[in-house]
C-alpha cells in the first residue's frame, strides 16, 4: 500500500528533527566536557555540585545523542517495535527534564548556600597547598576575591583564622612597617600581581587593588555569574529540545498508531 502523503511528511520531519537531536547532543556534549574542564581547576574548593551538574549535562547530552540514532533508524526503516519505543523514551525524558528544573528552581537557594559553606570550609585549610591553588584559580579565573567579600579571608571571628596564622608566619603584621594591610588576601586577589601585594595594599583603596576592580564582588557571585550565563545556554537549548520531544512523542505515536501510519502498509517488526 503507497504511504500516505502524511505519513511521509511526518516521516520526514522526525528524520529532521532526530538530525537536529543529534546536532543538540554533540553541543551538550561539548558544553558539558567544557563546565567539566572548568571545575576540576578548583575541585578542592568546590562542593560535589558542580561537578553534578556537568555530569548531569554530559549523560543528557550523549543520551540524546544516541537516542537520535534510534529514532531516526526506527523512523528509517518503519519498525514499530523501535518508534514505540523511542516515543516512550522520548516522554519519560520529558517528564525527568521537567522534574530536573522544577526542582533546580525550588533548590537553588539551599544549594548556593551550600557551595558557601564548602567554601568558607575550604578557607580553613588555607595550609594545604592543593586548598591555595584551588582558591587562587577561583579567584583569577571569576575575577573576584573571597567568598562573598575581600574580608573573608582575615575575618578572625569567622573563617579566616587559617588564613591569617599562615599571613603571620609570612610577615603580615597589622603593626608593622610593610606588610601591614588591615585586611590581608591572598595575592591571587590582587588586580596588578606582585608578590605579597595581598599583605600590603591600601584599604583605603581596595576596591580598585583587588578583585574586581571597582566592586567587592566576592567569588559567590562571580561563580553564580558564570554558571549563569554557562547554565542559561544549556537551559534553552534543554527547553528546545523539550518542545522538540513533545513534538516528537505526537508524531511517533501517529505513525505507529493511526490507519495512515506505519499500520496503513503493513511494518510491524
Amino acid at each position: 500500500m503507497a504511504e500516505s502523503t502524511s505519513a511521509s511528511c511526518i516521516k520526514w520531519i522526525l528524520n529532521i528533527m532526530n538530525l537536529i537531536f543529534f546536532i543538540l547532543g554533540l553541543a551538550m556534549l561539548g558544553v558539558g566536557g567544557y563546565i567539566y574542564h572548568q571545575v576540576n581547576n578548583f575541585s578542592d574548593v568546590a562542593s560535589d555540585t558542580f561537578q553534578g551538574i556537568a555530569i548531569f549535562i554530559l549523560c543528557l547530552g550523549a543520551f540524546i545523542f544516541l537516542l537520535s540514532f534510534f529514532g531516526y533508524f526506527g523512523t528509517l526503516k518503519e519498525n514499530v517495535c523501535m518508534t514505540t519505543t523511542y516515543s516512550v523514551i522520548l516522554l519519560v525524558l520529558f517528564l525527568l527534564e521537567l522534574s530536573a528544573a522544577i526542582y533546580g528552581f525550588v533548590q537553588k537557594d539551599e544549594v548556593s548556600n551550600s557551595i558557601k559553606t564548602f567554601a568558607f570550609d575550604a578557607m580553613d585549610s588555607w595550609n594545604e597547598t592543593a586548598i591555595q591553588n584551588s582558591w587562587n584559580t577561583i579567584q583569577k579565573s571569576f575575577d573576584c576575591c573571597g567568598v562573598d567579600h575581600y574580608r573573608d579571608w582575615s575575618n578572625a571571628t569567622g573563617h579566616g583564622e587559617t588564613f591569617l596564622t599562615w599571613a603571620s608566619a609570612n610577615g603580615w603584621d597589622p603593626n608593622g612597617t610593610t606588610l601591614n594591610t588591615e585586611y590581608p588576601v591572598p595575592d591571587s586577589c590582587c588586580v596588578t600581581a606582585a608578590e605579597n601585594c595581598g599583605l600590603s595594599y591600601n584599604v583605603k583603596n581596595a576596591t580598585d587593588a583587588l578583585r574586581p576592580a571597582g566592586s567587592d564582588q566576592g567569588c559567590a557571585d562571580g561563580v553564580a555569574n558564570w554558571l549563569i550565563d554557562h547554565i542559561g545556554m544549556i537551559a534553552g537549548l534543554a527547553a528546545g529540545i523539550a518542545v522538540l520531544e513533545l513534538i516528537g512523542v505526537v508524531f511517533a505515536c501517529y505513525l505507529v498508531k493511526s490507519e495512515g501510519g506505519f499500520s496503513a502498509y503493513g511494518y510491524y517488526a
